[in-house]
């Protein structure tokens, strides 16, 4: 038996070869030794509204002589990541992951990067925060007292599931179709009718819109003899959809 020692400094593949040699024997033994390196862990944060993406680049640096394949596990609603990523030896790859929430709400997830040419694992607590969504539009309509003005607005549906929303206006001049159908992933338009008869200021919810997503519209109108007014559009979309209209003249 002939005893060995090997130290590496740092992780990675090493080959070389043992001759063993005698007066009448010759020996040739090829060593491959694999040194991996510790897991590491650690714990992200992202933060952003709802239906709106954020990445964070994870660098990975491959200090080793051999080339490295790198699987990635992602787990958590509105997490995402690629599957596969190649490091070559020396060189420095960042790992996109990407957050994008679909409704307000807290979510935990996990992303595991798992080595196989070494065999090590880094793992990532995730965690995110989808706020309330961001206005997704604004229109301005140009209407007149005592007639009808028409606006359309488009109502997406970004999850996986039909919805039947049932419209309820406190607005007796602002009217529409009492429901909408959407189909997963679709955008339907939506016809509102604002028909402002006398002066003054009228303020309360126009839309509600039931199953998982809401759309509310917020209306404030401030009404003179004066025909000419400016009405101002928002759309915007928090766990699910809400509107917000303010009427000036």
């Amino acid at each position: 038996m002939v005893p060995l020692r090997f130290h590496a400094h740092v992780a990675g593949r090493f080959r070389c070869q043992l001759v063993l040699q005698s007066w009448r024997d010759i020996r040739v033994h090829l060593l491959e030794a694999v040194v991996t390196a510790e897991g590491g862990h650690a714990q992200l944060e992202f933060t952003t509204p709802a239906h709106l993406s954020v990445t964070q680049d994870i660098p990975l640096i491959n200090e080793s002589s051999q080339d490295w394949r790198l699987r990635g596990l992602v787990s958590g609603c509105g997490f995402y990541g690629p599957l596969v990523v190649y490091i070559r030896a020396g060189e420095k790859v960042c790992y996109p992951l990407t957050f994008r929430p679909t409704t307000q709400s807290i979510v935990t997830g996990r992303l595991s990067l798992l080595n196989d040419t070494d065999g090590t694992e880094h793992s990532f607590t995730l965690r995110g925060v989808g706020e309330r969504s961001l206005p997704l539009d604004h229109v301005v309509l140009h209407c007149s007292v005592r007639q009808v003005t028409h606006s359309t607005l488009q109502v997406p549906n970004y999850s996986q599931h039909p919805l039947t929303c049932q419209v309820v206006s406190d607005l007796s001049i602002v009217s529409g179709p009492p429901t909408l159908d959407i189909k997963p992933g679709h955008t339907v338009p939506y016809t509102v009718s604002v028909s402002p008869w006398k002066r003054g200021k009228h303020t309360g919810t126009s839309f509600s819109l039931f199953l998982s997503l809401s759309l509310s519209l917020f209306l404030s109108l401030s009404l003179s003899p004066s025909l000419a007014l400016s009405l101002s559009l928002c759309l915007s979309v928090s766990p699910s959809l809400s509107l917000s209209l303010s009427v000036s003249l």
